[in-house]
């Protein structure tokens, strides 16, 4: 396994030379959250050896690197499935790459089997998933701040 992560990590750099710090797992009917990245670079999961290919309908198989909303982000453009025939631990390596490649904060999107979504509706799963890594977290000193104009 940790051959594995390690082969899709330099497979990876070898492409996107990127240093993410977001992950971003796609669902079904969500891949083209990917598609407005900037300055994308692309790896298929067939190019990294030993790695799990996915099979499911819609699914593009690779991972996107790039920027979105000034984050770096490594977006899984479909993923695998235990129904594929997968063990669990190849189901999981993706996390694991993108936890190797610097990825500190990680997204997983599902369509709870609503593939054939309205494209308004993908609209709106796109701008709130940019919405939210817009979206910044309050300081520690910005947190004790506002605690005290409370009386907390």
């Amino acid at each position: 396994m940790k051959e594995m992560i390690q082969n899709a990590v330099d497979a990876i750099r070898a492409v996107a030379g990127a240093h993410p710090s977001v992950g971003l797992i796609l669902g079904s009917g969500l891949g083209g959250l990917a598609d407005v990245l900037e300055d994308a670079s692309f790896v298929e999961y067939a190019s990294i050896p030993g790695f799990p290919v996915s099979t499911a309908p819609g699914h593009a198989g690779r991972f996107v690197l790039g920027r979105l909303a000034g984050h770096g982000v490594v977006c899984m453009q479909g993923r695998f499935h235990f129904y594929e025939g997968y063990p669990m631990s190849h189901i999981a390596a993706p996390v694991r790459v993108m936890k190797a490649l610097g990825v500190e904060t990680l997204l997983v999107t599902n369509a709870l089997s609503l593939i054939h979504i309205s494209e308004p509706t993908r609209q709106a799963e796109i701008s709130y998933a940019v919405f939210c890594l817009k979206k910044k977290k309050p300081t520690r000193q910005k947190k004790k701040t506002e605690q005290k104009k409370r009386g907390i």
